[in-house]
């Protein structure tokens, strides 16, 4: 997400709303959030890949030892 719009727009609580929910949400329906990062003009969510679709039993990440849940 680019920062400029959201300040602009008087969105930055909501961005951290967004956030903080996605790091406590614990749910199969939600996708988990892995981490939060940013640098001059970005924010950025790093979430779990999504799978194939509901009831899959696919795997929804492909594990690496840098990522997360690994």
């Amino acid at each position: 997400m680019h920062k400029a719009p959201i300040v602009e727009s008087k969105q930055i609580e909501h961005v951290i709303n967004e956030r903080n929910i996605l790091e406590e949400a614990q749910h199969p329906f939600c996708v988990r959030l892995c981490g939060a990062y940013q640098d001059r003009n970005s924010l950025y969510l790093l979430q779990v890949r999504a799978g194939a679709g509901v009831g899959t039993s696919r795997p929804v990440l492909d594990r690496a030892p840098w990522q997360c849940g690994s």
